[in-house]
Parts: structure tokens; C-alpha cells; sequence
């Protein structure tokens, strides 16, 4: 999003209050209504004539643990689509092929456990480092990808993998992260090596840590918070926050762990981790830092040389593998359901790999086939 400084002046550069942001989009607010509703507006001085198709977008606000409730509206016909439904809710629009399509958002991102950098225990590499070892991400995964999302077969890594992205030079292959400590299956190795850390850091069995939940989706903070307990002695609390606040209480560091996910749209390192691990970055949620990092990304962003940019971002994996600013957890696709009397290039029942109104399907492309 481009700003004009006049508008970023006279908001005192936070948007994040500011209902109608001005911009040349397909469409502009009309109405909202905070955590009910958006109404956008065609924009009629859209710069690509004749789009978008509809005079108005309306997009209700049933929140990322209301999975139930969004199904229940699309199938009702309240909707004509449903973001990011649950696997055992999408049987009704399978068992109805002819009125319903399904489409699979490949997530381009992982599910994030961030650590609070800022304060202990968190502020000590040995305890980021003890608990990125410990915890399992590939049942973290499975877990979260039950009843959320279908689970895809991608190891994470500190960027996605060559499995996601065939032949991606900058991050490793699944049998190559299933040698490396944090990334594998915690083996008994891996955890008397994070019990270890935890002592030399002193912080041993007993200790306690709060884990920030966003609203009521408590399926993976709970396994979290079991595996801690489980393999290194950890108790964890739980505080559940109402999703409008939730970010509030990351900016303001009101957390020892908690959880998050980022995304990119492009293959390459500046763009995934400038944006996670530079201080400041708009999603270092952990407010992690350290010169090192911050001086190879430097180095990383300057770079030209496309053989030597490689060479410094497996020097960046192997830094963070020790660093452990944050722990990745795994890729999902979310599942998207909608009627097929919608039309238009990137709706079809197919798998997408990028982000929601990216170039596999926006929008202010979409049509009415018929009527509804």
C-alpha cells in the first residue's frame, strides 16, 4: 500500500484507526461496521476500465475461530462465499457438486510460535533455542490441521521449502531438515540437549510461562502448552484475548510466547525475512534482535550477485537455526467454499498458491454467471 505523506502527516503515520483510507483499489469503503461489516463501493476512477464488475462488495466479519458459523452462513445462502472453512464442514458442498465449488489456498506461510525477545525468559537464546528443539512442528501441524485447514505434506523451515516451491534455491529440501535439530521430530538426543540449555540458562523444571491466545481457538496453544509440560517440565498458562485487542497486546510485548503467521508472495529471502527478523519490521512480533541477523541481511539485500545471495542465505538458515527468533510450525491451505452462479478468471474448483486477492484470483474479476 503507497501513502501519500500528506495523509500519513496528518494521521500522525497510524492508519490503523482510519475507516476510509484513500488509494486507487478496485473498490473503496463505503460502510463499516467494526467486527460485523464491510461495505466497499465501486471505485469508478479505477485505473483498468470496465473493472470491477460489481457495484458494491460486502464482506461479514465471523471470526478465524467461528469456523461453524461461516459454513453455516454459506450453506444457507447468506453468502455467496465462505472463507477458510473447516475440514469436517465441507462434506455439504461435496455431497452438492453442482451449487458449490471448492477452492485450496496454498498458504504461502507458516504457522509461527513467537518468542517475546524482550523479556525472560525469552530474551535468552538458550531458552528460544531449548524450546524451538523440543517442540514437534509436524504434530503441531497435524493438530492445527484437523478440523482448520487440510494439512499440507511440507516441512517447515525458516522460509518455505524446496518441497513447496520445487527447485527454490534459498531453503532446504524436506530430507535435509529431517537431520536438523528443531525441524525433525524431537529425538531423545534433541531434548537433553533443550534440558541442558534450560539449566545453563537457569531456568529448570518448574518454571512458568504465559501463553497469549487469539480468541477462543485454543486447539494449538493447548498442544503447545502439553508439549512444554511433557518434554521439558514447562508450566504454561493460557490467556485466551478477544481477537480486536489480540494485536494490541503483541505490540506491546504483553506475552512470554505466542503465535502468529506470516506469509510473502515471492521467492526470496529479502522479502521474507527483512519483514521478520530487522528490528522494527512490520512482523517481528517478538521484537527479536540481533546484530549479526540484522548485519547479513544487509549484506543479503545488497547483494547482486544471484550465486552469492544463495551462499549468504544458507549462511542466514544455519544463524538462525542457532538464534531461533521464533519457531515455524508448518504450512496449511485454507479452504475456501462458494456458489458456482459466481464466474470469473481464478474461480474454479482448483488449488491457489499465494494470498487472497492475489493474481490466481481477485475479486474485482469476479461476476455473476446467474442469478443468485
Amino acid at each position: 500500500v503507497i501513502y501519500s505523506k500528506k495523509f500519513l502527516d496528518e494521521n500522525n503515520n497510524d492508519v490503523r484507526r482510519i475507516a476510509k483510507i484513500p488509494g486507487t483499489g478496485a473498490f473503496r469503503l463505503k460502510e463499516l461496521k467494526e467486527g460485523e461489516r464491510w461495505i466497499l463501493e465501486k471505485n469508478p476512477d479505477y485505473y483498468v476500465k470496465g473493472l470491477p464488475y460489481f457495484d458494491e462488495f460486502h464482506i461479514y466479519i465471523i471470526g478465524t475461530e467461528a469456523q461453524a458459523a461461516r459454513a453455516a452462513a454459506i450453506y444457507a445462502g447468506k453468502v455467496d462465499m465462505a472463507m477458510q472453512i473447516a475440514t469436517d464442514d465441507l462434506a455439504e458442498a461435496k455431497r452438492r457438486p453442482d451449487t458449490f465449488g471448492i477452492q485450496y489456498l496454498l498458504a504461502s506461510g507458516a504457522q509461527n510460535i513467537w518468542y517475546n525477545a524482550k523479556r525472560a525468559p525469552f530474551n535468552d537464546v538458550r531458552v528460544r533455542r531449548a524450546v524451538h528443539l523440543a517442540l514437534d512442528k509436524d504434530e503441531l501441524t497435524m493438530v492445527t490441521g484437523q478440523t482448520n485447514y487440510v494439512v499440507l505434506p511440507y516441512s517447515s523451515d525458516w522460509m518455505w521449502t524446496a518441497s513447496f516451491v520445487p527447485g527454490t534455491p534459498w531453503a532446504r529440501t524436506s530430507e535435509e531438515l529431517a537431520k536438523v535439530p528443531g525441524f525433525r521430530p524431537p529425538t531423545a538426543e534433541d531434548i537433553a540437549e533443550a534440558k541442558r540449555l534450560l539449566k545453563e540458562a537457569g531456568y529448570g523444571e518448574g518454571r512458568k510461562m504465559e501463553i497469549l491466545a487469539r480468541g477462543q481457538a485454543l486447539t494449538f496453544p493447548t498442544a503447545v502448552q502439553s508439549m512444554l509440560k511433557k518434554t521439558l517440565g514447562i508450566e504454561a498458562t493460557i490467556r485466551p484475548t478477544d481477537s480486536a485487542v489480540y494485536y494490541e497486546e503483541v505490540r506491546k510485548g504483553s506475552f512470554d510466547l505466542t503465535f502468529g503467521f506470516f506469509a510473502t508472495d515471492l521467492d526470496d529471502p529479502s522479502n521474507w525475512w527483512t519483514k521478520i527478523v530487522i528490528p522494527g519490521a512490520s512482523q517481528n512480533f517478538g521484537n527479536y534482535e540481533n546484530a549479526e541477523v540484522t548485519a547479513l541481511m544487509s549484506k543479503i539485500n545488497a547483494e547482486l550477485d544471484f550465486q552469492k545471495r544463495v551462499g549468504l542465505a544458507k549462511e542466514m538458515l544455519k544463524l538462525l537455526d542457532r538464534e531461533a527468533p521464533f519457531s515455524p510450525s508448518g504450512y496449511h491451505a485454507h479452504q475456501d467454499v462458494y456458489y458456482k452462479y459466481l464466474g470469473g478468471p481464478g474461480l474454479e474448483p482448483k488449488s491457489i498458491i499465494g494470498a487472497y486477492n492475489s493474481d490466481g484470483r481477485r475479486y474485482e474479476h469476479m461476476w455473476f454467471e446467474k442469478k443468485p
